[in-house]
């Protein structure tokens, strides 16, 4: 007998056998006919259930002949909930054992999606849309102030041109998956690999901008090994941890144990945190070079930053303990499937706020080389405001590097260099340039003091 029906019907279907409604009984005994809790007549057992409209039974026939019993069945769903597919071969009817063979389809008003799901579809072309937007925004910006770009403008364009992609693969794969009723497994690896790219991708971004690559350094020496191996062990791990959530979603069950998935979730979890821990320190010591070298300007947008990444943070803090409550109160309140879909999503909103914010912050414009890497020092003598790095009093700077200028005139500048600094003597020579960029590049070999004068080290020691 086969039996399709709302979850909350399911107090219709079986009898408890105990006191303590520990033990359910879905099918007709002696002992319960005696009780009179089984409604079907002796010589015919069959599933306990109470007679309902909303309750659609099926009995199959077997064929003695041939062992074999055929059903073809279509049931109209009128109320939107957790329906539940229960298939019974009670004793007593001399049929024995049962192999089944066949599908079960459920199609919705819009498609084969499920009621939990469907809601992804839209998200996902919304994601893309606003990526789309972005993405030409930014690129138009980067076109026209080109000779002035940034390297790690290029990465920012870089990455948000990939969440265009990776959102309309995922828009793509839930359509076909809608029209069809049916879901490549090929297709899916793929486009989630592709979704932890961008996962890993972002955060990569965020942790370069977090330690000043482009703004207060140009290298990132020793740590650029730390950052590979750390951005591949995660995405390893929260590749596998997706894959397995995606296949649970579709197939409406567990595939994997709760131990491999635990074994998963784990290291995931654990470079997650390196990641956040990382960026985190790493904020804070750019912000504290660019107070030390009261270079306001970048400090102020740093300050921007760190704004953005707390309010995300706090974001996220704040979805975790609501779908922990969320998740206890479904067990009173079938309805809370109806809400699954904005935890599924959060975190790719997340992603796209946090690069959204990037976009505008470090977003090309006239004066990008003010934002650029130059370390200016100003004497410790020197109470002037150097926020405004266009009008910085030049007989009390030093420039750390080469410097390389477009004259108008054949006039000379005299530098003396030594222990990586160059110091600029001839000051009233800089009016005859034309309005460009300060082009920097240590050649000098390292003596230890990074080009910085000796009253900064002892400041920093």
């Amino acid at each position: 007998e086969v039996l399709i029906y709302e979850s909350s019907y399911s107090k219709y279907v079986g009898t408890y056998t105990t006191e303590n409604n520990e033990t359910i009984e879905y099918c007709c005994t002696e002992a319960l006919r005696e009780k009179r809790l089984c409604a079907s007549e002796e010589g015919s057992p069959q599933t306990i259930h109470r007679v309902l409209p909303e309750i659609h039974s099926f009995v199959v026939h077997i064929d003695k002949d041939k062992s074999t019993g055929h059903l073809e069945a279509m049931v109209s769903v009128e109320q939107s909930g957790i329906y539940i597919l229960q298939i019974s071969n009670c004793k007593g009817n001399d049929v024995g054992n049962v192999i089944l063979k066949g599908t079960a389809a459920w199609y919705n008003p819009y498609g084969y999606l499920p009621g939990d799901v469907i809601m992804l579809l839209p998200v996902d072309g919304t994601f893309a849309g606003c990526y789309f937007i972005i993405a030409l925004i930014y690129g138009y910006l980067t076109y026209s102030h080109l000779k002035e770009v940034m390297p790690i403008q290029y990465g920012i364009l870089a990455v948000i041109s990939f969440a265009v992609v990776v959102t309309t693969s995922w828009f793509a794969y839930r359509i076909g998956t809608n029209k069809t009723g049916s879901y490549s497994i090929s297709w899916l690896i793929f486009v989630v690999f592709l979704s932890n790219c961008l996962k890993t991708s972002a955060r990569i971004l965020v942790l370069l901008l977090s330690m000043g690559l482009g703004i207060v350094k140009w290298t990132l020496g020793t740590a650029r090994m730390k950052i590979v191996l750390l951005s591949v062990f995660y995405l390893f791990f929260s590749f596998l941890l997706q894959i397995v959530k995606e296949v649970d979603n579709l197939e409406k069950k567990a595939v994997v144990s709760s131990l491999v998935s635990y074994l998963i979730s784990l290291p995931t979890a654990l470079f997650d945190t390196c990641f956040y821990s990382w960026i985190i320190l790493s904020l804070i010591r750019t912000s504290q070079q660019l107070a030390l070298r009261r270079q306001t300007l970048k400090l102020n947008l740093y300050k921007s930053f760190f704004v953005v990444l707390a309010v995300v943070g706090v974001l996220a803090l704040g979805i975790l303990i609501y779908h922990m409550y969320v998740q206890y109160k479904s067990k009173h309140n079938p309805d809370m499937w109806k809400s699954e879909w904005v935890f599924v999503e959060f975190s790719d909103f997340l992603i796209f706020i946090v690069l959204a914010s990037v976009a505008f912050l470090w977003r090309p414009r006239y004066n990008n080389f003010r934002y650029g890497y130059a370390e200016f020092f100003a004497r410790e003598d020197d109470d002037r405001d150097v926020s405004d790095d266009n009008s910085i009093p030049m007989d009390n700077v030093s420039i750390t590097g080469e410097l390389s200028l477009r004259k108008k005139q054949n006039d000379k500048i005299n530098t003396t260099g030594g222990g990586g600094l160059v110091a600029v003597q001839n000051t009233s020579q800089l009016s005859t340039f034309e309005k460009g960029l300060i082009a920097l590049h240590i050649e000098d070999e390292d003596d230890g003091t990074d080009g910085r004068p000796e009253s900064e080290l002892r400041k920093q020691d």
